[in-house]
């Protein structure tokens, strides 16, 4: 671009010169009187007007070839627009670094409808048992409140055999107690930590806390 508009200013500068040329030719009788001096004036006049041309030409050629601000601002807009939003990145985020229990809990819950679900539930809660994927307030529902509560974990605790007595008395002062923990994760049961994760509906003690109780099936 820069080069043709260099071009074609060496031609109006050559056609202005010829143009000089021509006029101190049609002038020559008049220069006679006058002399030197006019020679020199009429030439320094031709050098301005092809300067002045040649400037032109090439102002005009940069500036046709330079973007616009509205053509940058539509360049700036086509980049914001093919770049992800904050929102985007957030949700792209979220539902890559899912957990993955809490990802497993909601296949398993989704296998069913919830109608089918909460029936399940019902039946824990009256054999006081606990399956696969339940929630935490699910679990604490159907076995009861625990007695030690963090974050990955439910804690039960029950007295079996006394271990020592009061003194001069009959009362118990110390227990054995057996321990069951029911493990979480994001607030559903944790499949890899607890035994026998799809087991049935399991208890906190006796047979059927490795082994549980079958389950009717309630889609029928």
């Amino acid at each position: 671009m820069e080069e043709a508009a260099r071009q074609r200013a060496e031609y109006e500068a050559y056609q202005a010169a010829e143009a000089a040329k021509q006029a101190a030719e049609a002038a020559k009788p008049w220069i006679k009187r006058e002399g030197n001096r006019t020679v020199v004036a009429m030439l320094s006049i031709a050098f301005v007007v092809a300067a002045g041309v040649i400037w032109l030409t090439v102002t005009n050629a940069v500036q046709s070839s330079t973007p616009t601000s509205g053509n940058k601002a539509d360049v700036t807009n086509a980049v914001q627009s093919s770049t992800p939003t904050s929102g985007n990145k957030a949700a792209t985020s979220t539902s890559e670094n899912q957990p993955a229990t809490l990802t497993w809990a909601k296949a398993e819950r989704s296998k069913v409808p919830k109608s089918v679900w909460d029936k399940k539930v019902v039946w824990a809660v009256q054999h006081h048992c606990y399956f696969a994927a339940m929630s935490r307030d699910e679990i604490v529902q159907a076995v009861g409140e625990p007695a030690f509560e963090r974050p990955s974990r439910l804690i039960y605790k029950r007295p079996t055999d006394c271990v020592r007595y009061e003194v001069n008395g009959n009362a118990c002062a110390a227990y054995n107690f057996d321990q069951q923990v029911i493990f979480l994760a994001e607030g559903y049961e944790d499949e890899k930590a607890n035994v026998s994760a799809h087991n049935g509906c399991r208890t906190l003690y006796g047979e059927h806390s490795y082994i549980g109780l079958p389950m009717p099936n309630f889609e029928r």
